[in-house]
Formats: C-alpha cells, structure tokens, sequence
C-alpha cells in the first residue's frame, strides 16, 4: 500500500509537471515546425488538402470546385501557419489562466503574499502585472495581423506574376527569367526590358550547357520557339529569403509567448498560489520548480531570437552577388558590338576591309562566364567572412541561452553536482559572448554599407534599422534584467520606495518586456518589414474586390524582383 500511495503521488507529480513544462512545449513546437517544413513533401499536401476542401464544399452544395485553388487553401500546411496556431493556442490559454486565476479568482490587487517571501508584493506592481497581459496579447494579435497580411501579400504577388507570365507578359523576358527554347531549360542572361529590343541571351542549364542568343520576329513581333515556365505549385510556397524575413517577423510571437508563461510563474512565487502542488511537496521545492520553470522560460525565447539573428544573416547573404554589375558589362558589351558591326557594315558599302573580324560571340561568352565565376566568389566570401561576426553572436548566444536551460533543469531536479559543472563552463562563457557581441556590431557597421543590401530589391535604406529590430530584445533583455538586480543588490543606497525583492525584479522584468519592448517591436516591424500604403491600407482587410488596389504595390523581398535588365 505505501509502495502504491507512493507511486500514484510521483504519477501526480508527473502530470503536474508536464502540464506546467511550456519550455519543453516551446522546444517541441519549433522542433516540429522545422521537421514539417524540411520532410513535409508541400506539394502532395497541398493538393491533398485542396482535394479535401473541393469535397467537402461539393457535399455541402455551397459551390463548385472550379471557384477553389492553391490560392485559397495553399496557407493551411505551411511551416507558419502551424507555428502561429499552436502559439495563439498557448498564448490564449495563459491569458484565459491569468483572468480567471489571478485577476478573478485570487484577485491580484487583494492576494497576500506567501509566507517565506523575502519582500511585499507591491501594489503598483499588482497593476502593472494586470496590465502586461492584455497589452501582450494585443500585440501578439497585431503581430498575427501582420503576418498574415505580409504572406497574403505574397501570394498574390505569385498569383499575379503568374499570370502574366502565361499571357508573356511582366517579368518574361527580363533577367533571370526561366524559359524553354527549343524543349531546352534556359535562363535570360541578358533581358530585353525595352518593347523595341530585338534579341535576348540565354544560358541553358541542362547537362549541355552552353549560350544562346534568341531574335525577335520582326514580322510577328513575337519570339519563336521561347516560352515561359509557369511554376504550378502553391502560391503560398515561398522562397528561402522569404521565409528567413518571416522569421524575423514572427520573432516577437513567440517572446511574447513565453513572456506570459514566465509571468504566471512569477505571480505564482510570490503569491504561493497552487501551493502544495503536489502532496507533499515543500515551500523550497515549490520556489526551486518556479524559478528554474521561468528561468527557462525566457531562456527559450532568447534561443528563438538568436536563431533570428542567424536567419537574418542568411537573408542578407542571399542579396551578395554582382547580377547588376554582370547585367550592366554584358548590355553594354552588345552595345558596343551592335556599333562595330554597323561600322564593318559601313566600310564595307564603300568597298572598304573592315579594320577587324565580325563579332565573336564565343569571346564575349568566355568573358560573363568568368564574370559569373567572379560573382560565385563574391558571394561565398561575404557568406562565409563577410557575415562571420553575426553568426559566431548567434551560435554563442544560443549555446548560452541552453546552457542557462540545462542548469535551470538540473537545479529544478537537485542534481547540483552538474549545475556547478555547467555554471563553471557559464562563467567562462560569458567573456566570450560579450566580445562576440562587440564583433557582431563591428561587422553589421562594415556590411550594411554594402550596395548590396541597401538596394531597393533587397533590404533597403532601412537595413540598419531593420536589424537593430531582430536583436534589440535580446540587448534590452540583459541590461534591463542587470539593472534591475543591480538596485536589488544595492537597495540599501536607495530610497525606500525603491526596494524591491529579487522575485518582485524579476516580475517587473516580465513585465516590462511585455508592456514596453515587444509591443515597441511588433509596431517597428509593422512598419520597417512591410511597403504599404499605410495610410489607406492600416488594418485593412483584403476581399476579393481589392485585390488589385494590393497588387500594385511592391511589397518587400520581392521572389521574382528583377533589375532594369
């Protein structure tokens, strides 16, 4: 009997601590959202699930399946769409936990504190912590709202480019289109952006390889034998760069939601509620699980904004090479052919020899390749040296913030044998991860200077300000929390109104993170990752009769924006 009153209350232990174990949610849900996205076959999903959707709207009789496509229900299996709602579902479900249990049912402004606190809990801080969540979740719905207009946006770009691709018209014959000549693959070197342009230069990218210039009818007007390649797929799909910029987009999401599980955390330590929460747990036990489950908590959204950080090198790495330089040499390479042959063509009419052979395309080809060559080697040097400092931060970072969740589940367990293990090992990190972060600044100064990042086609102006954004919790998270304990620590030189326990910092940490600097985030990327006509497009919901007035705009990281040439 002992043995079996013993076993059902380590079997209570077991479900309590597993349903109140959001850090290990955290890690699964992004584990499973990488997974999805890189095992998932997206294109046999999607039309499977418009397959689905086409049934069950013939069965119910509210149309015909002709009115249902990839446009309409391409969003449901990407990598996004399940991140945000396994997110929404956690960050309401801590909300709905937070009214109901602290502010309705222990009443937060009148709740005593548990005895063995080392400090009241303070009423101005009760307040406070009423306020955080509804501003939190507020700007979770507002960065919600954001990503779903920046994927629609999109998708409707894909939808639109694909139509006029197939009508031969937009970005068809401009530079590093995709087009079939003669049932060969090929790309367009050399664009023919002008409605008076006669010829274009293609690469074919079979095994053969090899150029190719193609001429203009000069009857019809019309390129024989070249045609489009339309991509059949889901308008939804999005390229690499795209999906990196998504991330950064989506960073505050997640912040915010483990912002809220670590302030449940917080008023639970210092109120007692749920105190035991177990038989027979005691009052160390109970402050060791919370600290450790909070402490990990906001270690877990730390580790999702260094992988933030890595995406956006990945993104600024897309935009290094030289097209625009290699566009330029080849347009004016044709130019200067075009005038020796009329030249040849001249002398020729006066019964003249021309200074020089006709043009030898071969020549001009051997010279893009090695052009091309060149801009392979540009763009792995700045890749691998040039971005360097950035994601040594990152890697350094993240193994910091998991080595903070390793000791975290290690004192929450009593092991602490290994927690003075992993602390050491902390302790010689920190001084690494300081001077990473000087070299990380050091480094975006040198390459935002870059032409390559500051066109219009890749990050723009506002590059700088754009990655400020993706880091700034992170460097806010720090500070704020050092100052915090620093007044802590010395409370004794302060006046009285400013002493406040370790538990209470920590809660106005929390707080704060999620009244001032995530809402400050969400708003900043709203406007920083997103063109728009802000003025007539401010929380503007798209119908079908908008569409266009949408598609005129250019949104950012265009997938098919192209050069002049």
């Amino acid at each position: 009997q002992q043995q079996q009153q013993q076993q059902q209350l380590q079997y209570q232990e077991y479900r309590v601590r597993i349903r109140m174990d959001e850090p290990s949610f955290c890690w699964l849900l992004m584990l499973f959202c990488v997974m999805w996205k890189e095992l998932m076959p997206r294109d046999r999903l999607d039309r499977s699930v418009l397959a689905t959707c086409r049934w069950v709207r013939n069965n119910l009789g509210h149309g015909h399946e002709d009115n249902l496509g990839f446009e309409n229900t391409g969003w449901v299996g990407t990598w996004y769409t399940i991140l945000l709602i396994f997110a929404s579902w956690l960050v309401f479900h801590e909300f709905l936990n937070i009214c109901v249990f602290d502010l309705r049912g222990e009443k937060l402004l009148q709740m005593s504190v548990m005895t063995g606190v080392d400090s009241g809990f303070a009423t101005w801080l009760r307040y406070l912590g009423m306020v955080a969540p509804v501003v939190g979740v507020l700007a979770f719905c507002l960065n919600l709202y954001h990503v779903v207009t920046w994927t629609h946006d999109k998708m409707m770009k894909n939808v639109k480019r694909r139509k006029e691709r197939s009508e031969r018209r937009g970005d068809f014959l401009l530079r590093n289109s995709k087009v079939t000549y003669g049932q060969r693959q090929a790309v367009i070197v050399l664009g023919a952006p002008d409605p008076d342009d006669m010829q274009i230069k293609i690469k074919y990218v079979d095994e053969h390889g090899g150029f190719d210039w193609v001429l203009r009818n000069s009857v019809t007007r019309e390129w024989d034998w070249l045609e489009p390649v339309i991509d059949e797929t889901s308008p939804w799909k999005m390229t690499v760069q795209m999906e990196m910029a998504l991330v950064v987009i989506i960073m505050p999401a997640i912040f915010i939601m483990m912002a809220l599980c670590a302030e449940i955390r917080c008023i639970q330590l210092l109120a007692g509620t749920q105190f035991p929460t177990w038989p027979g747990q005691t009052f160390d036990e109970f402050q060791i699980w919370h600290k450790s489950t909070e402490q990990m908590d906001l270690e877990c959204a730390a580790t999702f904004q260094f992988i933030t950080v890595a995406a956006f090198a990945r993104l600024c790495a897309h935009f290094f090479s030289l097209d625009d330089l290699i566009a330029e040499v080849d347009q004016r390479m044709v130019n200067v052919d075009t005038h020796r042959n009329v030249l040849n063509a001249f002398i020729r009419n006066n019964q003249r020899a021309p200074p020089e052979p006709e043009n030898k395309i071969a020549s001009r080809d051997e010279i893009m390749v090695t052009l091309e060559k060149s801009s392979s080697q540009h763009k792995f040097a700045l890749k691998w040296a040039g971005l360097q400092g950035i994601g040594v931060y990152a890697f350094v970072g993240a193994l910091r913030s998991i080595l903070a969740i390793a000791i975290a589940f290690f004192c929450e367990r009593q092991e602490m044998s290994v927690v003075s293990n992993l602390q050491a090992f902390m302790d010689k990190l920190k001084p690494i991860y300081l001077f990473t972060t000087v070299i990380c600044i050091y480094n975006w100064v040198i390459v935002s200077k870059l032409p390559d990042l500051t066109k219009k086609e890749a990050l723009g102006k506002s590059a700088t300000l754009k990655f400020i954004a993706a880091r700034v919790l992170l460097l806010v998270g720090d500070g704020q929390k050092g100052v915090l304990f620093f007044i802590v620590h010395h409370k004794d030189r302060l006046p009285k109104w400013a002493h406040i326990s370790s538990d209470e910092a920590m809660l106005l940490h929390v707080v704060l993170l999620m009244i001032l600097w995530c809402p400050a985030i969400v708003v900043w990327n709203f406007f920083f990752w997103t063109e728009r006509d802000l003025s007539q497009h401010f929380f503007y919901w798209r119908t079908s009769s908008t569409h266009n007035t949408h598609l005129n705009r250019e949104p950012l990281l265009q997938s098919n924006s192209n050069p002049n040439l």
